[in-house]
């Protein structure tokens, strides 16, 4: 008899000590996540304040400059396989809302001109920009193993519906 005595003790010693590891994993697993969320949360608000100080810059640039059309950069290294995303402004210097098409377009690569990239960077295909008003919008560029190891020169054109408007901006992707 007292040996089932025992056995229920240590059924019950058993269970009650699951019960106790179960909470502590809990207990962890909930002070990792929050962990986590406040790690990567700050993370995400450091990106918006960057991007927020990237199209302040980008639109000081344009009232500073002579150009309807600037970009974040003239070069972009890039490390294949990848994608990068750099961005550009544009400036509608009419009074009027005027829808913009942009199109870009990379020739063969400047090392041994036989070579296209593979992918055409991205860009939004049309914009309104309001009259007397500049707009930020990013180009996505994507780099696969073949573009290793060359370079193209790429333009990005921005032409009004009116036809009175075409702005050209020139950059180079170089891929590693």
């Amino acid at each position: 008899m007292s040996l089932i005595i025992r056995q229920k003790r240590g059924a019950l010693q058993l269970s009650i000590n699951a019960i106790v590891v179960l909470i502590l994993a809990i207990t962890m697993l909930g002070l990792g996540l929050n962990f986590m969320n406040k790690m990567f949360g700050g993370n995400l608000q450091a990106l918006e304040d960057v991007s927020g100080e990237m199209e302040k810059n980008m639109r000081d640039r344009l009232k500073d400059s002579s150009n309807d059309l600037e970009l974040s950069k003239d070069e972009i290294e890039i490390k294949a396989p990848a994608e990068e995303i750099i961005y550009f402004g544009a400036r509608n210097v009419d009074t009027q809302e005027e829808n913009y098409a942009f199109n870009i377009t990379c020739d063969e690569s400047v090392y041994d001109g036989s070579t296209d990239i593979a992918n055409n960077p991205k860009v939004v295909p049309d914009y309104d920009i309001p009259g007397s008003d500049s707009v930020v919008l990013p180009i996505i560029i994507e780099a696969t193993s073949s573009d290793k190891g060359h370079m193209f020169p790429c333009r990005l054109l921005a032409e009004a519906d009116s036809g009175d408007i075409n702005n050209t901006a020139t950059f180079f992707i170089i891929v590693k």
